[in-house]
């Protein structure tokens, strides 16, 4: 890995994968610098905007799920903030939380959890 820091890499992954994250020539301090940093890249609001939803429309979630070895080292909590400050920069985040996009497709993470029955519920036929 290069001298840029792995949650540079790791949030511009989350954001717009790994292309995104190979754009991170330079490195930022902060989330603000990181999407300026991308933008300069050519990842504008309107590109993550269109990766975002081409991602849902495919049954995928996003932001990405951030590789094993890119993610190494770096705390969760410390990942998920950078890209929801990212996010709320770029205004990707305006969905309501807990309102689910009818006209999306449900995932295979939707249709798991449709599928689990609380334990107490037993077998119902």
């Amino acid at each position: 890995m290069s001298a840029v820091p792995r949650l540079v890499i790791a949030a511009a992954h989350a954001l717009g994968g790994a292309d995104a994250a190979r754009a991170m020539a330079r490195g930022a301090d902060t989330p603000d610098e990181l999407v300026s940093r991308l933008h300069e890249a050519g990842w504008t609001a309107g590109r993550l905007r269109a990766f975002r939803d081409a991602c849902r429309a495919e049954g995928g979630r996003w932001p990405l799920a951030v590789p094993d070895d890119i993610r190494a080292g770096i705390g969760p909590a410390q990942l998920h903030a950078w890209v929801g400050r990212c996010e709320a920069l770029l205004a990707l985040d305006a969905v309501e939380a807990g309102v689910r996009d009818h006209s999306r497709p449900l995932d295979r993470e939707d249709l798991r959890l449709m599928a689990e029955r609380p334990p107490h519920h037993g077998s119902v036929g």
